[in-house]
């Protein structure tokens, strides 16, 4: 009964549509960096007054209101066996820290982030 209005009245969410919305979401925040280079480390449980702060072009601190589900780090990670140790700290993900990615030291193929 997805995506239909079930027997007690209450609207059921379609799964494939809400992948759909966060994977076009992803693609608009990736479209936002305009090509440039970021290494970004995940940090969780932080409480801050802004939803970014810049460090004087060496790094942001964004919010991050949807940090990604199992599903999703199971498509995007490489190994595999990191899903696990990965996924269950994703929840508790509040903010990226972004670090500029200067000169061709970061042009690595294991750093690469994957395509959506």
């Amino acid at each position: 009964m997805l995506g239909k209005t079930s027997e007690d009245g209450e609207e059921r969410v379609d799964l494939l549509d809400h992948f759909r919305q966060r994977k076009d979401y992803a693609r608009l925040r990736i479209a936002e960096l305009r090509g440039n280079q970021e290494l970004c480390f995940a940090v969780a449980g932080l409480s801050v007054q802004c939803s970014r702060y810049d460090f004087s072009n060496i790094a942001v601190l964004r919010e991050v209101k949807y940090p990604p589900g199992e599903i999703e780090l199971a498509r995007a990670l490489s190994n595999k066996s990191l899903l696990s140790a990965v996924a269950r700290h994703m929840p508790a993900v509040t903010h990226e820290l972004a670090m500029v990615c200067y000169g061709d030291i970061f042009d690595q193929p294991n750093i690469r982030p994957r395509a959506l």
